[in-house]
């Protein structure tokens, strides 16, 4: 049986929003759960989503699921067609957004070749390392819950199910 623990502060209102990076720092500061993410931070290289490029402040009105993972990292791979799965159940409420340091043309290489991947309609932000910044992490994959602008949890996969996700949404 999982346990799926999410941080709440009590002072914490249900409309908190995003701040801005400029108003934290200009240089990345660590941010771990119960945090406020900087609504500014940029999404430059987006793929599988209608423009191609974007800032997190985008999904302010979702729960954002940030995957960090890797083309080569098979477990990372395995676990796309639920992530898929739970991105059409739960529509415009959710957005996972898979993070990969790997350069676009080795992601778009990827997505052409694997037979699964080419089924699945995932974004993806290429070329990272400003998020890993914000979120660092010693194994992949790692995932960051962002609902409203507030860091709700850090987990590994196996939580990145539908009751947990309701849970979330439900607040």
């Amino acid at each position: 049986m999982s346990v799926f623990f999410l941080y709440s502060a009590a002072a914490q209102s249900s409309n908190s929003s995003f701040i801005t990076a400029s108003q934290v720092t200009s240089v990345p500061v660590e941010l771990t759960i119960g945090d406020r993410v900087p609504e500014d931070i940029p999404i430059k290289k987006i793929i599988n989503y209608p423009v191609p490029s974007t800032c997190l402040g985008e999904f302010k009105d979702k729960l954002v699921i940030l995957d960090f993972m890797a083309t080569n990292c098979k477990s990372c791979i395995e676990v796309l067609p639920r992530f898929d799965s739970l991105q059409k159940q739960f529509g415009n409420k959710l957005q996972i957004v898979l993070v990969t340091y790997e350069m676009e043309a080795q992601v778009r290489s990827f997505l052409e070749k694997n037979k699964m991947a080419k089924q699945l309609n995932l974004s993806w932000l290429v070329q990272d390392s400003l998020l890993k910044q914000y979120f660092p992490h010693e194994f992949i994959s790692h995932e960051v819950w962002i609902d409203r602008g507030i860091v709700k949890a850090i987990t590994s996969t196996q939580y990145v199910k539908s009751a947990n996700i309701q849970a979330v949404l439900d607040g």
